[in-house]
């Protein structure tokens, strides 16, 4: 009784201190509870599930127990799916033959240069190399010339853009344009020349290697079938050394090539006489993976949706190892399960969202957001009707930072900032009134070398326009290693954060205009 007396006056002093307090907000947060969120990882980050690699038997028993507990729920299927899931194909390299070669020399393979998994298997032999700068075509920094003949060439180009006096030459600002971040943009607009190759000079070769070691080595590279680059060539990556050499110059000269670029604000091109040869080769199959999608529709504004997502895939098993991926992203899939309960009984006790709530756990996250690429590129509801989605991905462990500040009350709240401008106020207010974390938003800066808001599956919902909040506490030592277990979450953080993440998704859901996108 003494204690139903104080949380009775803890509610009312709340109630009273604050007016943007809502009883019926805080009543259905309350069924987020710790102890759910350790019961339903216990079987996501198991020994059954295998670490959850992408189009292995130990995925989908994650994915039915995904399903299953939808169903005990009361989460409904889309209308017009008649399931839980939504397939995908994608393309699996089961081996690897990749060369690159000149008269003099043959480079080796993650050392001079790399593939990317979904790179088009191809012959490009004893071609003539170009080196096209950034391969930019934008009003205020354009590398394409009238007389531009890149047809049957290979071509070389820098992955960056030109900078100048603190700014980008293309932005105007401190920060990377679209040019930068989206290399697909590039490919595409390179393909109507009709090379015969494209070799793309990345400024982070190293650590692009020493990142992607597993991907790049695999035997078992998943790509999905629709996401594979849109140029029918082969695709390689290298560092300026190499480059240079391709082009039959030192790497000095190149890089004051680069520079004398950027400071003319002209376009420098080099037609070598050299002569190189490229050849990829690989055999796939084409295997399937699943989303698995549940559902609670709306009221008045049912017609609109907010996305919540987490991916419930993980890196599998290695030389008899299981990668548990108890954080990553066992975390944000349970507390997926637990926001769909939420809404669930929310909406069976008469208070369901204005607007409707897709719970989106994707597959695939690990092999560069291949469920959530699917999902906005064949949407089961219109896409411009997508309000928002709040995307969840490590939040039951602490980073470096806040171990060593020994608090775990914070969240690095990512993308709030970048599309929408009512969309921070809001996860501000609903932090103030309800759940007091620290908001750390040091990985939203444009130049953040982790690229933290490019790689979890809200970025495919952001590069549709849609606002996105990224829910992340940081990477830890045991990041993509088999000691990422159970044993070492913190439930009690993850109950107070995924509490934070309905709050937002209720405000948002139930406010009578939809988001504004006025920062792009």
């Amino acid at each position: 009784m003494r204690n139903i007396f104080l949380a009775a006056l803890l509610f009312f002093t709340i109630a009273k201190s604050d007016a943007q307090f809502d009883s019926t907000a805080w009543r259905f947060a309350t069924t987020i509870k710790s102890e759910d969120l350790r019961d339903y990882l216990m079987f996501i980050a198991s020994q059954g599930t295998e670490g959850r690699e992408t189009g292995t038997p130990g995925l989908r028993r994650a994915a039915d127990y995904i399903a299953s507990q939808y169903g005990l729920f009361g989460v409904q299927q889309l209308a017009g799916s008649g399931t839980y899931y939504q397939s995908y194909k994608y393309i699996r390299n089961v081996s690897h033959d990749v060369t690159l070669y000149d008269a003099t020399q043959k480079f080796e393979y993650l050392k001079d240069f790399y593939v990317m998994p979904n790179g088009k298997n191809g012959l490009a032999y004893n071609k003539q190399v170009v080196f096209m700068g950034y391969g930019i075509d934008d009003k205020n920094f354009n590398d394409y010339l009238k007389d531009t003949n890149l047809t049957d060439k290979i071509v070389i180009l820098m992955n960056d853009e030109p900078y100048r006096k603190n700014k980008y030459l293309v932005s105007g600002t401190p920060g990377h344009s679209d040019w930068f971040h989206n290399m697909e943009r590039k490919i595409a607009r390179i393909n109507k020349y009709k090379p015969a190759a494209l070799i793309i000079i990345d400024d982070e070769f190293a650590a692009r290697i020493a990142a992607m070691k597993k991907e790049l080595t695999s035997n078992s590279s998943p790509m999905m079938v629709e996401s594979i680059n849109p140029i029918n060539i082969p695709i390689l990556y290298t560092h300026i050394g190499v480059a240079a050499k391709l082009l039959g110059i030192d790497s000095m000269r190149l890089e004051w090539i680069i520079k004398k670029t950027s400071k003319k604000r002209k376009p420098i091109h080099l037609f070598s006489t050299n002569k190189i040869s490229i050849e990829v080769d690989r055999i796939a199959s084409d295997p399937s993976s699943e989303n698995v999608i549940g559902f609670v529709e709306g009221t008045d504004l049912k017609d609109e949706y907010i996305v919540i997502s987490a991916h419930y895939d993980h890196l599998g098993m290695h030389k008899g190892k299981i990668f548990y991926g108890a954080d990553d992203d066992g975390s944000g899939t349970v507390a997926l399960l637990e926001l769909a309960e939420a809404f669930t009984i929310a909406k069976r006790s008469g208070f369901g969202p204005r607007r409707s709530i897709i719970f989106c756990a994707f597959s695939g996250e690990e092999k560069g957001l291949l469920g959530s690429a699917y999902f906005v590129k064949n949407p089961l509801v219109p896409l411009n009707k997508i309000v928002l989605d709040l995307n969840i991905d490590m939040i039951g462990r602490m980073d470096s930072t806040y171990t060593a500040l020994n608090n775990p009350n914070y969240v690095y709240p990512i993308g709030s900032n970048k599309l929408s401008s009512g969309l921070n106020p809001l996860l501000e207010q609903c932090n103030t009134t309800y759940t007091h974390l620290k908001l750390d938003y040091r990985y939203d800066d444009p130049e953040d070398k982790n690229r933290f808001y490019y790689r979890s599956d809200h970025y495919n919902f952001a590069k549709n326009d849609i606002p996105v909040v990224f829910f992340f506490n940081g990477t830890h030592a045991d990041y993509h290693k088999s000691t990422d277990t159970i044993e070492k979450i913190n439930f009690a953080k993850m109950q107070t954060i995924t509490r934070l993440v309905y709050y937002l998704a209720w405000q948002t859901a139930s406010q009578n205009e939809r988001l504004k996108v006025d920062l792009k």
